[in-house]
């Protein structure tokens, strides 16, 4: 037992040996005892624990059985739930689902021997950091263990290389995983995130990718470079893990789970992208419910979600190779001093060609007409193969070196060297005369770059057929404290060269296997000659003391393979110039080695016949001698300085393009060489004008040529003198200044308000009222409505560091006054202010102004007797106080309409300065009056409109006379009846008044 990182208690599969108990669990269907030996047991799940002090790893054991390391305990505990996960839902044994044992290692250090802040998968195990800045100790965590397990997966399956769109595949089917089997969320990491590092609470989220700085559709997909996080595997996989959260959440996790994993297991390859996740994601939707199922359109909707589209597919175009099949050979006849022959493809007709002995593979460039190797005093020669020219030739005599190959296009030659401790491919750029050296490294899946450390040597080399990448072997010991060290050989791919950019490459490298059985050594890799998708090599199995040799021929995109048996340890394996064929070594009864040939169909199926071609003969390759274009671009390979340009780009004479030259060779490539001709390194470029300094006759873009400038880096657009050297300026909107305008008529407080923006310089401002004809030269004029000046409020203790002053006086701008000052009490007009710095002779800066006095208060208005409304047109100022029948408000425009009450409006007008005074205005809306017949023979019905309850009514003739003059009570009903009867045809007016009716009605009697 033991207690986790998470403080519970864990009941643990052990394994007692040795009189301890270990952290071996050997309960799963797994383990095979036939296989198993001391601590080494096959099909077990093994927790190890980082000891730096020897560098070794150690199997974790207590004599108790009682485990006190809460590292080690969490770590075995969820590799258990892990393995178990895989095989109760996917029915998959280990994470090579070939039983295979599996170890996890905790106290990671980083490469500087510090605790990592990290969990990684290299190939071998699952490694637990310890955290120190942004994670708790990573074992803590389920899903980090599942996202690390499910990285094996992986490796063992599709196989996706671990850079660009594949290998965003590769974090994302681990993402899914890992919170497949810690489903009770959509986070990874929740559990050991340091908040301060990650705010959100989690590593990354598929429900929300941009918790964790990731994009969640295509769009926003970043493409960096390999130089960077392998291409953004840990950004941009935020995008596929958001379609599976959408898929998910549609369908249900067990099937989505389903499907995806059977696209992995079955559908994707190697290289595979976002568009290719779709593809097996819907023919595995397919396969498992139907091609008319809900999940297959959940699938299709949720890729389209994310922008994961269908788009044209190319095919990879095969490399065409034209010209005279050949073989070089090397001679073992201990009779005859001749070394190296070249021979027809038969084995006939051979020629001899040297008589150096040699240590190591040697390497033909793809023309065939160039050949490297290493002599057995490990100097490196080469040797002409032209017909009528050939010859040999000393390249280096330091005897240094162990292998060699020159690449395809012959413009490369990779070597490592003999010398003891030496984890590096040195490479040298024959094109451009650089060396590169490129440091051996076992890659892992962590973020930010750790890698891992388990590398002796390389040792057998070949560039791929487009000269970018090197295909070599190398010797790895792991160190093993408490059983021996494990050495096996194995095969990677290192990205030396940048054809787009005609430089070295980043040395990012993958492996050819994550991982391959203890008891297995691969070597000698060689690509096809048509394809870079298929390697052959050597595959060396020891089985119970028995060592058994073959050679395999393998599809790196679909992981499909061929193979056949080889009498020879180390057999060679290379291609014919078509892949129709394959030579390699074999031994004959008396132990003597031979180069034979075997047919192949589809590059990767061996005939079951083999041929002899050379008998005393080692090291075989298959040859083709023509000339080279690979590029297509027209220059041949010979006199081509960029010959792998991309395909379709437009090159110059010598066959690159600007991206790719480097003319003045100073490490900047002419594309952003701010001076292509002229060795610049540092590319300084003062005026910042694109052309730099050591090729611009005007360095600082003053306008003075250098040859004549007295001051050459003057800072940009400063004024200079006819010498070139700065003449002293400020900025033009270093000084803020505005206008406070005369309160009243009058008055004479108007004010002109000064600050500067440069404190570091002390400041006299001058004041002097300007004639109405006068206009001075260089005066910047800011009108009094502030449009041609950035205005600021006046601070609060404005008043206390100012100075009343008259005009022609000055005030001055220091520290005492915080750089801010006024001149007050001005009358109207307009001034000159200007402002000079103390100690600064030749500058001064003007600025006109006008101050002015408000307008006298007035207001004109027109009544709308109609509708009610009064129309106001109003002057003096911008913002009005309105008093409407004691009710206030705020206009803030020159005209304004209000709306009449009923009966008298009284209205008061009056603006913020009460200088300006006061206008009083009064308007009668009278309440509606109805009223018929109209004309009458007698009683005429007056319905009075409002709430007044008493009216007085006087009726007058058409003369003006009285007729009647009477008061009455207005009814419920609101009429008064007025009687006519009795008066003479004519006109009458009827006048009606109360408080809030005033009317005058006309009345015609008949």
């Amino acid at each position: 037992t033991g207690i986790d990182l998470n403080g519970i208690q864990r009941d643990l599969n052990t394994f007692f040996y040795n009189n301890t108990y270990m952290l071996i669990d050997i309960t799963k269907s797994s383990y095979n005892s036939n296989l198993s030996n001391g601590i080494e047991q096959k099909g077990s799940i093994t927790t190890t624990k980082y000891n730096i002090s020897d560098e070794n790893l150690y199997v974790a054991s207590n004599i108790d059985n009682n485990f006190v390391d809460p590292s080690i305990v969490s770590a075995h505990y969820n590799a258990s739930l892990v393995y178990d996960y895989f095989l109760e839902t996917h029915d998959r044994t280990s994470i090579d689902g070939k039983a295979g044992t599996v170890i996890s290692m905790t106290n990671l250090k980083n490469n500087d021997g510090n605790d990592e802040d990290n969990a990684t998968w290299n190939g071998k195990w699952i490694s637990y950091g310890n955290g120190r800045v942004s994670f708790k100790p990573l074992a803590g965590a389920l899903d980090i263990a599942a996202h690390e397990f499910a990285h094996g997966v992986v490796e063992w399956t599709a196989g996706l290389e671990y850079k660009d769109e594949s290998g965003a595949l590769n974090e994302s089917f681990s993402d899914i995983f890992g919170v497949m089997v810690d489903r009770d969320d959509w986070t990874v990491g929740e559990d050991i995130v340091k908040t301060k590092s990650f705010p959100n609470g989690c590593l990354r989220s598929l429900k929300e990718p941009e918790l964790g700085d990731q994009p969640s559709h295509y769009d926003n997909a970043v493409y960096l470079g390999t130089d960077y996080d392998y291409g953004g595997v840990h950004y941009n996989s935020g995008i596929t893990n958001k379609a599976f959260y959408l898929i998910a959440s549609e369908i249900g996790k067990e099937k989505a789970e389903q499907i995806y994993y059977r696209a992995l297991t079955t559908y994707l390859t190697r290289s595979s992208d976002f568009l290719d996740l779709r593809i097996g994601l819907e023919q595995s939707a397919i396969d498992i419910y139907g091609s008319n199922s809900t999940e297959l359109t959940t699938i299709k909707q949720g890729l389209d979600s994310v922008g994961i589209l269908f788009k044209q597919i190319e095919e990879e175009e095969r490399i065409e190779v034209d010209g005279t099949d050949y073989i070089l050979s090397y001679d073992t006849d201990p009779n005859n001093n001749t070394t190296f022959y070249l021979s027809d493809p038969f084995g006939d007709k051979f020629q001899p060609l040297s008589v150096t002995k040699i240590w190591s593979k040697p390497s033909i460039s793809s023309d065939g007409f160039f050949l490297v190797f290493v002599t057995e005093d490990n100097n490196l020669n080469g040797m002409s193969l032209i017909e009528n020219n050939i010859f040999e030739y000393t390249i280096d005599d330091t005897g240094v070196w162990n292998t060699v190959a020159i690449s395809k296009d012959k413009s490369k030659i990779a070597l490592t060297t003999v010398n003891e401790g030496d984890k590096n491919i040195y490479v040298y750029d024959l094109k451009n005369d650089k060396w590169g050296t490129f440091e051996l490294y076992t890659p892992t899946t962590a973020q930010g770059g750790l890698k891992s450390d388990q590398i002796v040597y390389a040792d057998a080399l070949e560039w791929d057929n487009r000269s970018e990448r090197i295909i070599f072997d190398q010797l790895n010991r792991i160190k093993r404290g408490d059983s021996e060290d494990l050495e096996y050989w194995d095969i990677g791919i290192m990205d030396v060269w940048n054809s787009e950019k005609n430089r070295f490459d980043n040395g990012n490298i993958i492996r050819l296997y994550s991982q391959i059985p203890e008891n297995v050594n691969i070597g000698y890799p060689s690509f096809a000659k048509t394809t870079n998708n298929v390697v052959t090599f050597d595959y060396v199995e020891n089985i119970d003391g028995e060592q058994y040799s073959y050679i395999l021929l393998l599809d790196l995109e679909t992981s499909e393979f061929g193979f056949f048996e080889s009498n020879s340890p180390w057999s060679i394996p290379n291609f014919a110039t078509m892949d129709n064929q394959i030579i390699y070594n074999q031994l004959d009864s008396n132990g003597i080695s031979e180069v034979y040939s075997r047919q192949v169909e589809d590059i990767i199926l061996p005939s079951d016949q083999e041929t002899l071609l050379i008998t005393y003969a080692d090291w075989g390759s298959w040859l083709n001698q023509g000339q080279r274009d690979f590029d297509k671009d027209g220059i041949l390979d010979d006199i081509d300085k960029c010959p792998n340009s991309p395909e379709g780009v437009k090159v110059d004479d010598d066959g690159c393009t600007l991206s790719q030259k480097d003319t003045d060779k100073d490490d900047v490539y002419d594309d952003v060489d701010n001076c292509i001709l002229e060795f610049n390194i540092d590319q300084t470029d003062t005026d910042g004008d694109g052309l730099g300094d050591v090729c611009d006759d005007d360095d600082d873009g003053d306008g003075i040529l250098d040859d004549n400038d007295e001051c050459p880096t003057t800072k940009l657009e400063a004024i200079v003198d006819l010498k070139g050297c700065e003449i002293f300026n400020l900025p033009v909107d270093n000084f803020k200044i505005y206008v406070e305008e005369i309160s009243c008529v009058g008055n004479d407080d108007g004010e002109i308000v000064l600050s500067a923006n440069d404190i570091s310089y002390d400041y006299v401002a001058s004041i002097s009222k300007r004639s109405s004809s006068e206009r001075g030269k260089g005066i910047t004029e800011i009108n009094s409505d502030l449009t041609q000046v950035n205005v600021i409020a006046t601070s609060n203790n404005l008043n206390d560091n100012t100075e009343n002053v008259k005009e022609n006086d000055t005030i001055n701008l220091n520290l005492s006054n915080n750089h801010s000052a006024n001149f007050k009490n001005l009358e109207p007009g307009k001034y000159n202010v200007c402002i000079k710095v103390v100690g600064q002779d030749s500058f001064e800066q003007c600025f006109e102004l006008t101050v002015k006095e408000p307008q006298p208060l007035a207001a004109s208005t027109k009544v709308d007797n109609s509708d009610g409304l009064v129309q106001f047109n109003l002057r003096g100022s911008s913002t009005y106080f309105f008093k409407h029948n004691g009710e206030s408000k705020i206009i803030e425009e020159n005209n304004a309409v209000i709306s009449l009450k009923p009966g008298l409006n009284t209205v008061e007008i009056s603006t913020e300065n009460n200088c300006q005074g006061v206008i009083t205005k009064e308007f009668f809306n009278s309440e509606e009056v109805e009223y018929y017949p109209n004309p009458t023979n007698g009683i005429v019905n007056f319905y009075i409109r409002g709430n007044d309850n008493h009216v007085e009514i006087k009726t007058l003739d058409s003369r003006g006379n009285s007729i009647m003059n009477n008061s009455f009570n207005v009814p419920l009903s609101r009429k008064i009846q007025i009687d006519f009867s009795q008066n003479i045809k004519g006109v009458y007016f009827v006048k009606i008044n109360s408080e809030n009716v005033k009317k005058t009605i006309k009345i015609i009697k008949e």
